[in-house]
């Protein structure tokens, strides 16, 4: 079980990029850019530690939604996306065939980091929101938050602003996932989670090929 925590967006963007990411023959996996990923993740959570410390615990469910918002999603996917923007030249600029797969590997590695992090932090209270849905919703982030990326960068018009409105709505809806699940409406968070993985899944078989 927690060998699916660790170990699910690893394997998951390695698959995608092997199946999809094809020149002729050839299988193109960029490496770098999952390393690059997991190397700014250690900065991150320097920041989320001290933002942490100023935040008050609240037991209602809007200041519980708040404090989830910004602990868990809102600083891990802002950072992660303007380290992405800083190294756009070597992930998508200019937009091109491999730029989605180049971007889908450093959000992974930089969420491999992250459920690292997620398994030490919880490691003598692992629960089933932190062994499934966690590794699901950080997934579906993954590749949500590329393709959403590289759209943008891509696109023009009423669809590139599309795609940034959606990038920065991801991560109020992926903190409504935990803030289900420690209310104990552990259905509605299951539900939720499988909703965003649905959306991310059928979003990229949909998208894959109009990036570039």
């Amino acid at each position: 079980m927690v060998l699916f925590l660790l170990f699910l967006i690893p394997s998951s963007v390695a698959l995608l990029i092997v199946h999809y990411n094809r020149e002729g023959e050839k299988i193109v996996v960029p490496v770098i850019p999952f390393f690059w990923g997991m190397l700014l993740f250690l900065p991150s959570l320097l920041l989320q530690s001290i933002v942490s410390g100023f935040l008050e615990p609240s037991y209602t469910a809007w200041g519980l939604y708040l404090h989830t918002l910004v602990k868990e999603h809102f600083l891990f996917l802002g950072f992660a996306v303007g380290g992405a923007v800083l190294l756009r030249q070597s992930l998508f600029m200019p937009v091109k065939q491999s730029s989605l797969y180049t971007t889908l590997a450093f959000f992974g590695g930089y969420y491999s980091a992250l459920n690292v992090y997620a398994y030490l932090e919880r490691i003598t209270h692992l629960d089933f929101y932190a062994l499934f849905l966690l590794p699901a919703l950080t997934l579906a982030t993954v590749v949500l938050a590329a393709l959403l990326l590289v759209q943008f960068a891509g696109f023009y018009g009423v669809a590139k602003y599309a795609s940034l409105t959606a990038l920065m709505s991801l991560p109020f809806l992926a903190a409504v996932v935990p803030v289900l699940y420690l209310r104990a409406l552990h259905v509605f968070s299951f539900i939720g989670t499988i909703l965003i993985v649905g959306a991310a899944g059928a979003l990229f078989f949909v998208q894959k090929e109009k990036i570039y």
